[in-house]
């Protein structure tokens, strides 16, 4: 393909006007532009979106900057979909990379070498310091902050999150319909998820007992494995868990067939994300479902408008959460 450089010389203009033209300029004759584009079509030429700043002394790159945790769970590949889309759609680069606590700062200072014109980050907020808010304000970087439970809140930025709050109500509320009155929770985060599930419960005069929560975080772990067990196998085992997410309720499912207690007979089951395996376990496992390429295709929206000039001010949305029910979960008998 032609270069910046060779296209203006075929054309006998400058590579001055060249990126002007094909920027929208208006320094450049309708004329010329017409011939200019009519040229680009016959021999092919497309300019860079990135080089057209340098040409002009500074501007947009148009594109953005997408940090997103390095989890290999259908969830986030959904939410870069969902950004991924809408960015392409309005002539946006997504320049997406995984990030963990260890290349956090690698990433983030890539993309701002890079000049992008914003940045939405997943779940990543857990590895930015103060330092890097600092400087993300001190550039005036445009920033959408998605998919966060973590108790951290940025209300100087937009958000877009699922309704946690209201997934935890409806896996209660669920539970709670089908009868079950000791209910435990695998892994229980302080977050909206599980505020939203404890009121629930308390709204019916319920609470969880300390002896039916496993709270080991990572379900990886061989502890998270062992406390399931003991949970299990236990006699005052509860009839129902509510976990995390469905990676949780997997380990749940494996101790139970393990240790020959029926799902959803002896043990009802709830997850969290509706990750693509969910309707696969054997039985297909009831979640409360996150729809993250609505989420991904929201952030993607903000951001468009906020390079686009839109001052109004910071929105902190929330895309409603919604229980898919399955197989896992039954009166208790």
């Amino acid at each position: 393909m032609l270069s910046l450089r060779e296209f203006a010389k075929l054309a006998g203009v400058s590579r001055t006007t060249v990126s002007r033209a094909f920027s929208n300029s208006d320094k450049v004759a309708p004329a010329t532009r017409k011939q200019l584009f009519e040229l680009a079509a016959t021999v092919g030429f497309r300019p860079s979106p990135v080089m057209r700043p340098a040409t002009r002394g500074g501007g947009r790159t148009h594109s953005v900057g997408v940090l997103y945790p390095g989890y290999r769970a259908s969830f986030f590949q959904d939410i870069q979909r969902g950004i991924q889309d809408d960015l392409l759609s309005h002539g946006i680069l997504p320049i997406m990379l995984a990030v963990d606590v260890h290349n956090m700062h690698q990433c983030l200072n890539r993309l701002v070498d890079h000049r992008i014109d914003g940045l939405v980050t997943t779940s990543a907020e857990e590895a930015i310091t103060q330092d890097d808010l600092q400087r993300l304000r001190k550039m005036k970087l445009a920033t959408v902050w998605l998919a966060s439970d973590h108790g951290r809140s940025f209300p100087q930025d937009d958000s877009v999150n699922t309704d946690d709050y209201q997934g935890g109500m409806l896996a209660a509320r669920h539970l709670i319909d089908l009868g079950h009155r000791r209910i435990g929770l695998g892994y229980p985060k302080a977050t909206n998820r599980l505020d939203g599930f404890l009121a629930e419960l308390a709204r019916h005069g319920l609470t969880v007992e300390p002896d039916c929560r496993v709270d080991i975080p990572n379900p990886a772990q061989p502890e998270f494995r062992a406390r399931v067990v003991d949970l299990l196998s236990g006699s005052r085992r509860p009839t129902a868990i509510f976990c995390w997410t469905d990676l949780e309720a997997a380990v749940f499912y494996q101790v139970a067939h393990q240790l020959h207690v029926a799902i959803p007979r002896e043990l009802s089951i709830v997850g969290y994300a509706d990750l693509n395996f969910a309707p696969l376990l054997s039985p297909p496992l009831t979640t409360i479902r996150q729809n993250g390429y609505a989420l991904g295709q929201r952030a993607a929206e903000l951001i468009v408008a906020r390079i686009g000039g839109d001052s109004s001010p910071p929105r902190q949305e929330l895309i409603p959460a919604q229980l898919i029910v399955r197989q896992s979960t039954a009166p208790p008998t």
